[in-house]
């Protein structure tokens, strides 16, 4: 009855030292798991910041072209009009 009882306690122990190793295990799992899911949402987030800065840096560009050319184009419509002044005066002068 002795030797049941000892075997019966090695028995147990073994099954608890199964049970606290795959206690362990399911915890490594689930803080690789976490980890990734961590990474992912970082990645996640990264790339909508960048996919932001790319946008604000490509508008800012557009925006500077087009302020360039209606510079531009103004400045080529005050050329015409001194243009315009100028053939006017000289036409009145010339009268």
């Amino acid at each position: 009855m002795i030797e049941n009882k000892n075997e019966s306690n090695r028995n147990l122990e073994k099954a608890l030292q199964a049970l606290e190793q795959a206690k362990q295990r399911a915890a490594n799992e689930k803080k690789k798991q976490n980890e990734k899911k961590r990474k992912t949402e970082v990645n996640s987030y990264n790339k909508k910041n960048l996919e932001r800065e790319l946008q604000n840096e490509s508008q800012q560009h557009n925006s500077q072209q087009s302020k360039a050319k209606g510079g531009r184009n103004l400045m080529k419509s005050d050329r015409n009009m001194i243009v315009v002044l100028y053939s006017g005066i000289s036409q009145n002068l010339s009268s």
